[in-house]
């Protein structure tokens, strides 16, 4: 249990720096609006933050639609979302190697 709660607060973590932090220092470095910086992944551990936060970790029937990149790194099925070493790791490397876009529509 212990690990769950570590496991799920590190995906939360992830998303929370993104969100206010990196995807700001992006937008500024080349002077865009912050909501003009875009990232698949990023799409994807929003919902999976959300699962978490407000949905007391329990992955929607819709998940692998939401999160088609994901779904590659990790097999999970709906209902209580367990993360495990095996699905962090290669998220990990997913993030080290992080593509991120500006939407010009902002």
């Amino acid at each position: 249990m212990v690990e769950q709660l570590q496991a799920r607060a590190f995906v939360v973590l992830v998303y929370a720096l993104w969100e206010e932090n990196y995807r700001k220092k992006i937008a500024d470095a080349i002077g865009v609006a912050k909501n003009a910086i875009a990232c698949n992944l990023m799409g994807e551990i929003r919902h999976v933050r959300t699962w978490i936060v407000h949905d007391n970790s329990v992955a929607p029937h819709n998940g692998r639609v939401k999160c088609p990149m994901l779904t590659q790194l990790w097999e999970f099925e709906p209902g209580e979302l367990a993360l495990t070493d095996e699905m962090l790791r290669p998220l990990m490397e997913q993030i080290n190697a992080l593509k991120v876009e500006v939407v010009h529509d902002h």
